[in-house]
């Protein structure tokens, strides 16, 4: 939780008034359209940054997939 916390706080600025951290558990063949939904659902936080890195550099830099949301995968057993 105080991952998702500082990766929002350095993405997006300090929080407002409606910070929420979920956990998720997505099923298998899922994630793509869990990120179709989020991406529409905050589509006002999209920047031209998190468009894709066509240029090799920023995708060296870790930029190829930001999305307008922090996604952090977690593994975890919860059986």
């Amino acid at each position: 939780m105080i991952r998702t916390f500082i990766e929002a706080v350095l993405r997006f600025g300090l929080p407002t008034d409606n910070f929420a951290t979920f956990i998720l558990e997505v099923g298998a063949g899922r994630s793509e359209q869990l990120n179709r939904v989020l991406s529409n659902a905050y589509k006002h936080l999209l920047t031209e940054d998190m468009g894709g890195a066509e240029d090799e550099s920023m995708a060296m830099m870790g930029l190829s997939e930001l999305r307008p949301y922090v996604w952090i995968p977690l593994d975890a057993n919860f059986d």
